[in-house]
């Protein structure tokens, strides 16, 4: 399910046993090429972003893909350097517009560096802004802001102590930082993703913990003040989620079974945190594919 800004209608999850497969396709080369994001467009076709080490650069660049309404691709870009690079998440702002986070590789200390790219349709870059070139950090995810600017959430790491800060990163319109905030309670902080709340706050998700970790919800200001913060426990890791047109939201990520299997994982809250329902259940609409070798991936 595309997590975008816009709400979900609690009627689109009941039915969704209606629905059948239009069309499958997969996206890539002979080689590791994996998508992160992937969204539906205003005009009805769809776009991707993630990883290739078949396009572009062979260290790995930030791989973008536009689609038709069938699949096909129709334009497709590849952005970074001579090192590893990744695109974590991408958002359409307008008909001729994009917003790409992710991270390059430092040429200089080879750390991962966050990065914000506006893109027009086209690929071509409007602009692109670094958001960090000293400290490992992650950009997972990317929202606009109702004043015109960006969200970006993810992760600061540092190396002694083995730790990571979960990161909140508010910028303008030009991807300028506007403030930073950290969060570190335990020593694998991250954020997976971020929305707008239907009060015009941000929702931040993410996770803490150590070996086994716990979903962590932070609800901030536009100005970076806190408003409350709210820990699910029980080993869960939450990935994506969205909000629904009675301003609940919906968490889904995976849970550790007894037997130490991954399943899917969906959390209902209601707009102050409080839990709705809990369940096993989740959707997947896209992905990487794995070749029979266990030695390829392909987005899907």
């Amino acid at each position: 399910m595309e997590c975008g800004k816009n709400p979900v209608s609690p009627d689109i999850l009941h039915n969704l046993t209606k629905y059948t497969i239009m069309w499958e396709r997969v996206y890539g080369n002979k080689g590791i090429d994996y998508a992160n994001k992937f969204i539906g467009l205003q005009n009805g076709g769809f776009a991707f972003c993630g990883y290739s080490m078949t396009h572009g650069d062979q260290s790995g660049d930030i791989w973008v893909c536009f689609l038709n309404q069938n699949g096909e691709v129709e334009i497709e870009k590849t952005y970074g350097g001579p090192l590893a690079d990744n695109g974590k998440c991408i958002q359409e702002l307008s008909a001729d517009s994009f917003i790409l986070s992710g991270e390059y590789q430092s040429i200089i200390t080879g750390a991962s560096n966050a990065v914000l790219l506006c893109l027009n349709s086209d690929g071509t870059k409007k602009w692109e802004k670094t958001l960090s070139d000293t400290l490992v950090t992650e950009a997972n995810f990317v929202t606009p802001t109702n004043d015109g600017g960006y969200v970006v959430v993810g992760r600061f790491a540092y190396e002694f102590p083995r730790s990571n800060d979960l990161s909140i990163i508010k910028t303008n319109q030009t991807g300028l930082i506007q403030w930073v905030k950290l969060f570190n309670e335990t020593e694998r902080d991250e954020a997976f993703s971020s929305l707008i709340s239907a009060d015009g706050n941000i929702v931040v998700a993410g996770r803490k913990g150590g070996v086994l970790t716990d979903v962590w919800l932070i609800k901030i200001t536009n100005e970076g003040k806190i408003v409350w913060k709210k820990t699910y426990p029980d080993g869960n890791d939450v990935h994506d989620m969205i909000q629904l047109v009675d301003h609940s939201i919906i968490l889904c990520g995976t849970s550790i079974s007894e037997e130490g299997y991954s399943n899917g994982w969906i959390l209902k809250i209601d707009a102050n945190g409080k839990i709705i329902w809990e369940g096993d259940n989740t959707i997947v609409l896209g992905g990487n594919k794995i070749s029979k070798s266990g030695t390829e991936s392909d987005a899907w």
